[in-house]
């Protein structure tokens, strides 16, 4: 996947080399907006499957090359939001008449390779590569201690309306896969045999500026 990608981009890059009437520019795109709070994320330890509910706000900005409607480059972004588990009940509820805390903050980082084609009738729709995402966990974990750190990849894909004045309203669908965690009491990483994964549903605008 991650090859594919870099060839895409690579590719759309060549193309702005050709001289011509056409002319190439510079897109700067920064964004905000909500991860909804039916995005999940689930963890597998000792065969049982724990899953949490993440609500919070993720801002970033994509930059890069635009031509023809097209435009590609790369997404830089971090979000906050609130990991609370739910799943499996019995657990939960254990856990909650020990007193234990559910639910946790966590901070996350993200690096993207993106291709966008804005499409006819006010709308946009692109594809993102994530080679590099990162969960950190705060305290209040069932699961986790604090700082520990999931490692991962994913992509992502959007859809967007630009029909209003400099604005495009967003949705974006995020899924990642984690295979390597750091723990924060041990001083250790570990490589997970089982993957640990996360889908977020993203809304929000976005400010999408070509300069020529």
């Amino acid at each position: 996947m991650a090859k594919i990608w870099f060839h895409l981009i690579f590719c759309f890059l060549v193309v702005q080399a050709f001289p011509g009437n056409m002319r190439a520019s510079v897109h700067i795109e920064p964004y905000f907006g909500k991860i909804l709070n039916f995005s999940k994320a689930s963890q597998t330890e000792s065969s049982v499957k724990y899953e949490r509910e993440l609500d919070g706000v993720l801002y970033g900005a994509r930059l890069g090359y635009g031509l023809l409607g097209f435009s590609a480059g790369v997404d830089f972004a971090a979000s906050q939001f609130d990991a609370e588990v739910k799943k499996p009940l019995s657990n939960v509820a254990s856990w909650k008449l020990s007193g234990q805390s559910t639910l946790s903050s966590v901070e996350s980082t993200y690096f993207g390779l993106f291709i966008n084609y804005d499409l006819p009738l006010l709308l946009r729709v692109w594809a993102t590569y994530f080679p590099s995402v990162r969960y950190e966990f705060g305290s209040g974990d069932p699961l986790q201690n604090n700082k520990d750190l999931w490692k991962g990849t994913g992509f992502s894909l959007g859809l967007g309306y630009t029909g209003l004045p400099f604005l495009s309203l967003n949705y974006e669908l995020r899924s990642f896969s984690f295979d390597e965690e750091f723990d924060n009491a041990s001083d250790s990483t570990r490589e997970l045999s089982l993957e640990h994964d996360s889908v977020e549903h993203f809304v929000g605008i976005s400010i999408p500026m070509n300069f020529f």
